[in-house]
């Protein structure tokens, strides 16, 4: 047989849309090589989201830790203040009792620019010890309760409450620039009626005082004048008084976040002298905490009159 002079054709390839395949040129990237890109972005935001939420988180964290430091720092420095403060006062009544007291307070002081320091934790400290007080502040009286109000200088009769501002005793008449006004400040759920009653004297003449009292009809508030002669159940001899013992009931309620504030006889802000006070201050780094506790220098018998009246120089 000879040759066939046919050639065979080539297969026919067949494309969609009847127009053919564009063939890959050269310059084309590849599909895998275009999924490899897309997956390093992912791979990239998702690294760059997980910098920034553990950055936030990193934050947060070292912000709670400080501020537990400052929690820690805070609770030092008061329990440093507080451990001083009452330290003062045990050496104050100790010292009472034997007889051995300073009157000036002095000696139970801690500068502050030479403050001590707590060996277990390093907390500095130091204090103030003084016998003024400003206000009375008590949290809560129940009705027919009693405050009982010394406006009179245990250790020296003869004084009065009568001080100024730094302390110091101011001399002058009885009555002059000395505490003779109470003004009250209080809350309660209903209107409260208060009672206030009170004995008045010169120096240690007890035998010769004046008993005065009144009444706060109503309201959250009121300021009484000790020396108004009108209070006064026989005519008083106002000035020969210049001790006070008061005493404060609310009638028929409950008297809350009360505020006693003693007053000059000119209006002027005064101090109770009944008391031994301590100002104390704990200091922890960059923390400071003060604390200021309280304790009458003489202990009250039983502040009812209708029982007892007064007793002085008591100790037990």
């Amino acid at each position: 047989m000879g040759t066939s002079i046919f050639k065979p054709r080539s297969p026919v390839e067949f494309y969609e849309d009847n127009m053919g395949e564009i063939p890959s040129s050269k310059y084309q990237i590849p599909q895998r090589v275009a999924h490899r890109g897309v997956l390093v972005i992912y791979a990239m935001l998702i690294v760059a989201g997980l910098t920034a939420a553990s950055a936030a988180y990193a934050t947060i964290t070292i912000a709670r830790i400080e501020q537990g430091k400052n929690i820690n720092r805070a609770l030092s420095s008061f329990y440093a203040a507080e451990g001083s403060a009452e330290q003062a006062l045990y050496f104050i009544k100790r010292d009472q009792v034997s007889s051995t007291v300073d009157k000036t307070l002095n000696s139970y002081d801690i500068p502050s620019g030479t403050p001590k320091t707590f060996t277990e934790n390093g907390v500095k400290f130091f204090r103030d010890a003084h016998t003024l007080l400003p206000d009375i502040v008590i949290s809560r009286v129940p009705a027919n309760g009693v405050i009982p109000i010394e406006l009179y200088d245990p250790l020296d009769l003869s004084r009065g409450a009568c001080y100024q501002a730094d302390g110091s005793y101011k001399g002058g008449a009885p009555y002059s620039g000395c505490v003779s006004r109470l003004a009250l400040e209080w809350k309660s759920t209903d209107v409260v009626d208060v009672e206030i009653r009170w004995v008045a004297w010169l120096n240690n003449e007890y035998g010769n005082a004046g008993v005065g009292g009144t009444v706060i009809d109503g309201g959250y508030s009121g300021e009484i004048d000790l020396l108004n002669p009108s209070f006064y159940t026989s005519a008083p001899d106002l000035s020969r008084y210049n001790n006070f013992r008061v005493r404060v009931r609310p009638l028929f309620g409950d008297m809350y976040s009360v505020r006693i504030t003693a007053k000059n006889r000119d209006s002027s802000v005064g101090h109770f002298p009944g008391f031994f006070v301590v100002d104390a201050t704990g200091v922890d780094g960059t923390n400071r905490q003060k604390v200021r506790l309280a304790v009458p220098q003489q202990e009250i018998a039983a502040p009812w009159w209708d029982f007892v009246f007064f007793v002085e120089n008591y100790t037990r």
